[in-house]
């Protein structure tokens, strides 16, 4: 009889595996406690997986700020970085890194290089023409210089907060690189908010992040945006921003009066099942509430249950569902540790999270990619389920362990 039961146990039981952060190489060590963020991106190219922000270590070799993995071992980029990375980008087979430096390798740069790294090539650093300029902006933060790359119209697109590239000319927070030069778009975002309460004018714009949908460039950011030189007197109400806009290669465009009313900024967008996602602090949009994460499928916004119950930093689409990163204790009212996964219908946590301050900071993860079909996280965090991941991890679907699920009656 009891050997039946146990039979009986054992078929009307299933197993699920638990998905887990593994660690990766030894981990990423570096930041500060102004800046605190290890990695603040990660990119493929050309058969490694890069990581790059404020880090002085990969695994047990010493690295400045940038470092490859090639699923055994870090390697270094010859003498790396002088200064932290934010934002990193494939273009006409190079890899494309920005933030805030003045030396890539032995070169003098401002703000922007590339790597090339080919079968036909030796590893160096290069410049892209001159580069970004500060322009007077230098006692702005590093992390609000030269924030994301990409590809679009096949020209290089870069944002942050500047006024000039390199060799002068105005550029309004965005600029574009076509190989040999780099050129201004049409003004459109001053780097200074409306301040009503204030009666004047205050610096605080940028540009987080890049998206296409149907053909259009998507930038999403923390700023008022208008397409004449003069400050229209009617822009918007104190503490309502208009964070995202359109670029189709010719001319600017609006995007059904996105404003939102509370938060910072847009920090990541990303295609997913058809519908561009945006992330990133803020809490209604065009008098809808969303938390911190919404879709626009081309014509209305499209919510994604309760939203997120934090900031958005990062979004990949991997296995079928949109993973998304950031700064967060839930997902539609689901426990997830700074991570989460959208399948289209409802949230779900990815394993244990990922959590552990830094230097007296809060986690956050701050990049996702996919690398040799498997999804990695970067960003300040060291810890999963107790285990030591050291500010980059690999998502392990099918986990270490089994665990039981209990039988339908």
């Amino acid at each position: 009889m009891r050997l039946l039961y146990s039979s009986l146990l054992i078929l009307n039981s299933s197993f699920a595996f638990a998905q887990t952060w593994e660690a990766v190489g030894g981990g990423i060590q570096g930041g500060d406690s102004n800046i605190c963020a290890p990695v603040f991106s990660l990119c493929g190219y050309n058969g490694k997986l890069y990581a790059a922000g404020l880090m002085t270590r990969a695994g047990n070799m010493p690295v400045n700020n940038i470092a490859s993995w090639d699923g055994k071992r870090w390697d270094t980029l010859g003498r790396g970085l002088n200064g932290v990375v934010k934002a990193m980008c494939v273009y006409k087979n190079a890899l494309c890194v920005g933030g805030q430096f003045s030396k890539a390798g032995r070169k003098k740069v401002n703000d922007v290089a590339q790597w090339v790294d080919t079968t036909r090539t030796i590893p160096e650093w290069y410049n892209l023409g001159a580069g970004i300029s500060r322009n007077g902006l230098e006692g702005i933060s590093a992390a609000a210089n030269l924030r994301v790359l990409y590809k679009y119209d096949s020209n290089l697109y870069v944002g942050g907060a500047f006024s000039a590239t390199g060799d002068g000319k105005p550029a309004f927070d965005i600029a574009k690189w076509n190989t040999t030069r780099w050129s201004k778009l049409p003004r459109f975002v001053k780097t200074i908010r409306e301040d009503t309460a204030g009666g004047g004018l205050g610096y605080n714009g940028e540009i987080n992040a890049f998206g296409v949908y149907k053909g259009k460039l998507y930038i999403g950011g923390g700023f008022n945006f208008w397409f004449d030189e003069e400050v229209p007197k009617d822009m918007h109400k104190a503490g309502e921003y208009s964070g995202v806009c359109t670029w189709d290669g010719k001319k600017w465009s609006d995007v059904m009066e996105f404003k939102f009313t509370t938060g910072r900024a847009i920090n990541s967008m990303v295609m997913y099942d058809s519908i561009l996602y945006i992330g990133g602090s803020f809490g209604s949009v065009s008098g809808n509430t969303y938390n911190n994460i919404v879709g626009w499928n081309g014509k209305n916004w499209v919510s994604l249950g309760a939203g997120i119950h934090g900031t958005v930093w990062a979004m990949q689409e991997y296995n079928g569902k949109l993973y998304v990163g950031g700064n967060f204790d839930s997902a539609g009212g689901v426990a997830a540790k700074n991570i989460a996964a959208w399948n289209g219908q409802t949230w779900e946590a990815v394993g244990a999270g990922l959590e552990g301050s830094y230097n007296g900071k809060l986690p956050q993860v701050s990049s996702l990619c996919v690398y040799k079909g498997e999804l990695y996280a970067g960003g300040y965090f060291n810890s999963s389920g107790g285990k030591l991941v050291n500010h980059i991890a690999k998502l392990n679907l099918k986990g270490t362990k089994p665990v039981p699920t209990k039988s339908k009656k």
